[in-house]
């Protein structure tokens, strides 16, 4: 869980780290809760929005325990918030995932003012600090390295990131699956694919490999246009996770390039029975159509694409070609400027207009 600001779930949490995991979690730590019955329909209602609940509605909650004189806020300090407790004893903070959010502590405590005592700093919204695992009392290494990955893919994109992820996994011990999982996963992230080939390659032959790990092993080789021994590994993973759409395809992308056209085909028709509306299964099967030299079925698959997402680029530049290789030119130059409109810098697109004109 990530954190960032501050909120002392009591002897469990350091006072100077806001720990968001849900606003109960932060209520039942809060001082008050712990003499009183407090939930959250204590304060809220659960048919009104707080976009349109008055703070006045709030203070009135607070007033209703506490005595407004024994605020210990200078007169001017209280004046400045408009006597507004919530603003004080409730402060916000940024959010890490959703720019433009924030989000409330629901930690309430008498000393929780605005945030400005905290960690010996004057920003009520200091940066993030790290992760903790709030089931027990220390994370191992690994556990930690598979956190900054879980950060990293669902919430914060940030490369830093990935730094801690090498920090923690060299200090990681564990099950070899586990290692590998995680180690596969990073050098993913990372971009590294040789090391990644190099890690396949340093496997025993009868080594169990996970159906992400195989993925991202033969991601690997695929880009490298290895694609018998990139096969392999998406059959792997096809294997652990059959439902899988993007392990599917790309196994019949690679089908494809290995020469495989009916096995390829009848994947990709299969993915589309399972989801019609993906553009990039169009796409492909119509590219796989056009690659037998039937123009008029491939280019019927790539207007099925576009239906779905006009902007696709990867489908306007297939059906221009297509254009071009029937000689239509006027038409294919259109569907060019089109990409030019969504993508001026596109590296094909430009330079075969340009050729064009």
């Amino acid at each position: 869980v990530c954190y960032q600001n501050a909120s002392n779930y009591k002897d469990r949490m350091l006072p100077d780290a806001f720990r968001y995991v849900t606003k109960y979690k932060g209520l039942t730590g809060s001082d008050g809760e712990y003499n009183s019955e407090m939930t959250c329909i204590t304060c809220h209602n659960p048919h009104q929005s707080v976009e349109i609940t008055g703070s006045e509605h709030y203070n009135k909650k607070c007033a209703s325990c506490h005595q407004t004189q024994v605020c210990t806020a200078p007169p001017g300090d209280l004046a400045a918030q408009n006597n507004n407790c919530v603003h004080c004893h409730m402060p916000p903070s940024s959010s890490t995932d959703i720019p433009h959010v924030t989000i409330t502590d629901h930690n309430i405590r008498a000393d929780n003012i605005r945030g400005m005592q905290r960690a010996g700093t004057s920003d009520p919204n200091p940066a993030f600090l790290g992760l903790e695992i709030l089931t027990k009392p220390s994370g191992s290494p690994l556990e930690l390295a598979k956190g900054y990955l879980a950060l990293y893919d669902k919430y914060l994109p940030d490369p830093m990131l990935l730094d801690s992820v090498a920090f923690y996994l060299n200090k990681a011990t564990g099950s070899d699956a586990e290692l590998l999982k995680t180690r596969a996963h990073w050098l993913f992230n990372v971009g590294d694919m040789d090391a990644l080939q190099h890690l396949a390659q340093s496997l025993a032959p009868d080594a169990s490999i996970d159906a992400w790990s195989a993925y991202r092993i033969g991601e690997a080789y695929f880009q490298d246009r290895e694609y018998e021994v990139a096969k392999q590994y998406y059959l792997i993973a096809t294997e652990g996770l059959p439902l899988h759409l993007e392990f599917q395809e790309k196994l019949a992308t690679t089908q494809m390039q290995t020469g495989e056209v009916k096995q390829a085909e009848e994947r990709f028709r299969w993915i589309l029975s399972e989801n019609p509306k993906r553009p990039l299964t169009l796409c492909n099967l119509g590219y796989l159509k056009v690659r037998q030299r039937r123009f008029v079925e491939g280019e019927a698959f790539y207007d099925q694409a576009l239906d779905l997402d006009p902007d696709y680029v990867q489908a306007l530049l297939n059906k221009a070609a297509v254009r071009f290789q029937r000689n239509d030119a006027a038409t294919g130059k259109v569907l060019l400027r089109r990409i030019l409109a969504i993508d001026p810098n596109h590296p094909e697109a430009k330079p075969i207009l340009e050729q064009f004109q």
